[in-house]
């Protein structure tokens, strides 16, 4: 996905701020309503029940620890191999064709003769 150009946010929250004080400007209650309430909402949210860990914090072994540093320093010196690309096995199965000689019912049998012309 493309990012979008830095000067192109800033001009478009440029845009909305000018919008914004010329509407308020002109018509300030239609626009103080939402600020009174989105800044509720914000206070609310801001001083609403905090988010604690109720878990307690358990101290790791020292074997997770040391795997857990090793796993840290093989990402930070690990070079990029090359990969092979994955072929994928054909089948080795042999197929072989059943050739289908079912004893016909008469009415079948009569009407395959009737559509190439023959009689009984």
């Amino acid at each position: 996905m493309n990012r979008v150009p830095n000067w192109l946010v800033y001009v478009v929250l440029g845009c909305a701020a000018l919008g914004f004080v010329i509407g308020f400007s002109s018509n300030p209650i239609a626009y103080s309503i939402p600020l009174v309430l989105a800044a509720i909402i914000f206070i609310f949210y801001r001083l609403g029940p905090k988010r604690t860990t109720s878990h307690p914090r358990v101290k790791k072994s020292a074997a997770t620890e040391a795997k857990m540093k090793a796993m840290r320093n093989a990402k930070h010196t690990k070079n990029v191999k090359n990969h092979k690309p994955i072929k994928t096995r054909r089948s080795s199965a042999s197929l072989t064709v059943i050739d289908g000689n079912k004893g016909k019912n008469s009415s079948s049998h009569s009407i395959e003769k009737s559509s190439t012309g023959e009689t009984q």
